[in-house]
């Protein structure tokens, strides 16, 4: 649902652009007078689509004229005040998608951890609505770890009903299995002999110690020269 800011007296704009750009499925418009009471209700559904709106409100077809998409503007054959209440509900582009349905945080649910999740949406689903996923490990996918109702079968990470449209690696395990150290220095300072044969630096600039890619387990090391 959407608010909006009236243009003139046939046209809105609404405050959430990227409107989802079907001629089947336009906006469905509400308008209400200043004093709160019904004045239009403009189906946005094309002739010959299924009626389900409900009869609460007068639900009318064919009384939008046009629609922009990209700037969220809307044309209206009936005339909209500045004093009316307007209310807008359709599908808009959202480029960031808050996803509920499975925990990928290997601490709070280790189930998820060493896995690959494949999202996909369904041939006969809505894919503003409908986003489901599974679960893969080396067998291949993990029995109940989908949200789908009646999941697919997959060759590989392809279902044979659906479209893939984002995958994921989760806890992937690794780190070091033994630490081997190696004193250089020598008493009272400077190398020890054995590693005096390391070349002088010639450049300049700083010197930073090498670090291992976090999370490995913390390690880190630094490789000093003899002479700076």
């Amino acid at each position: 649902m959407d608010s909006r800011h009236g243009l003139g007296p046939n046209l809105i704009q609404f405050d959430r652009q990227g409107i989802y750009n079907d001629p089947n499925h336009l906006p469905d418009i509400v308008v209400f007078d200043s004093n709160q009471e019904i004045k239009y209700a403009m189906d946005g559904s094309a002739n010959g689509e299924p009626e389900t709106h409900g009869t609460l409100y007068p639900w009318k077809r064919n009384q939008i004229s046009d629609v922009d998409p990209f700037t969220g503007r809307v044309a209206v054959v009936p005339t909209v005040l500045s004093t009316d209440t307007v209310y807008g509900f359709y599908s808009y582009f959202e480029p960031d998608v808050v996803y509920t349905a499975l925990d990928v945080n290997p601490v709070t649910n280790p189930n998820i951890k060493n896995t690959v999740i494949c999202f996909y949406y369904r041939a006969s689903s809505n894919p503003l609505q409908e986003i489901y996923h599974q679960v893969f490990n080396d067998s291949g996918p993990i029995a109940g770890m989908t949200n789908d109702p009646n999941p697919p079968t997959w060759s590989g990470q392809t279902p044979a009903s659906g479209t893939v449209f984002a995958e994921m690696v989760v806890g992937v395990s690794f780190g070091i299995a033994t630490f081997e150290m190696t004193d250089v220095r020598t008493r009272g300072g400077g190398l020890a002999p054995a590693y005096q044969t390391i070349p002088r630096r010639t450049t300049s600039g700083s010197w930073l110690p090498r670090r291992a890619p976090y999370p490995v387990g913390g390690a880190w090391w630094s490789i000093c020269q003899r002479a700076f």
